[in-house]
């Protein structure tokens, strides 16, 4: 049905998080509830990492409601410049966290 995964992005103790559902399934809470669900689950096993770090593109305002509904807090903006495919491309972004201290709203 999707993808949730959350990937080391640095030498720092924080992690970053991955998911992507199918068009069918978008609007449903599915994407906050199982971001919710991982979370502490995360912290728990890994008791090393302090802080998790999203992405989103600053268009798609449906992931920002994802990550806010999680508990993640937003920190700034920044503009991706990469190689996609072959082409040079700038992608704006937008930066959240989330601390080990930090408290995760209940899973409704």
């Amino acid at each position: 049905m999707g993808n949730f995964e959350f990937e080391r992005r640095s030498i720092e103790l924080h992690q970053g998080s991955v998911y992507t559902l199918p068009l069918e399934y978008w609007g449903q809470g599915i994407a906050t509830k199982a971001l919710k669900m991982a979370i502490p689950k995360v912290f728990n096993d890994f008791p090393g990492i302090v802080k998790l770090q999203a992405y989103a593109v600053l268009e798609n305002k449906a992931s920002h409601r994802v990550l806010e509904k999680a508990g993640f807090v937003y920190q700034r903006s920044l503009t991706w410049h990469g190689n996609v495919k072959g082409n040079l491309t700038a992608v704006d972004l937008v930066i959240y966290r989330l601390l080990s201290t930090d408290i995760i709203p209940p899973s409704s």
